[in-house]
């Protein structure tokens, strides 16, 4: 008989997992069947994710060196939950505006955004590019829209 050993397996979730994981998330849903048939259950208090901005990627290790550091900024709270997120087809999307303080010094260019799980550390889960660059300076204040941050899982 002949026996082999896998050293490394590269492995994909499915469409309807990754929208799984992202109403998890980001939504306060259940996973049904994971381990049981009650699966993984929803918080019973939803709580915040919250969004932060970024003046780099911050690639595949998250890294929050590059959060930006205009004065005033700070990390916005998303509720969990349908006032906080939409998802159809795999893709979140912010279901109000998420507004951030006014810029009071300083100036950057804000390109990319990040989901944590707090309002301060680096505990980055998901992250994107903004639709475009956003230049900041004193008495700005960046602001997106309903249905402007969007997340998909790959």
């Amino acid at each position: 008989m002949r026996h082999f050993t896998i050293n490394y397996l590269e492995m994909n979730a499915t469409n309807s997992f990754e929208s799984e994981i992202i109403r998890h998330i980001l939504l306060n849903e259940a996973i049904p069947n994971i381990g049981d048939a009650a699966g993984l259950p929803a918080a019973v208090t939803e709580g915040d994710v919250y969004i932060c901005l970024l003046t780099q990627a911050p690639g595949e290790a998250g890294d929050i060196t590059n959060e930006a550091a205009y004065t005033g900024y700070a990390r916005v709270a998303v509720p969990r939950g349908s006032l906080g997120w939409t998802e159809a087809n795999g893709q979140a999307q912010n279901a109000a505006a998420v507004t951030f303080p006014e810029c009071t010094g300083g100036s950057e260019d804000l390109k990319y955004f990040g989901i944590c799980k707090t309002s301060t550390g680096d505990d980055m889960m998901f992250h994107g590019e903004l639709p475009s660059p956003f230049p900041i300076s004193q008495e700005m204040q960046p602001q997106y829209d309903i249905g402007q941050l969007a997340l998909n899982m790959n």
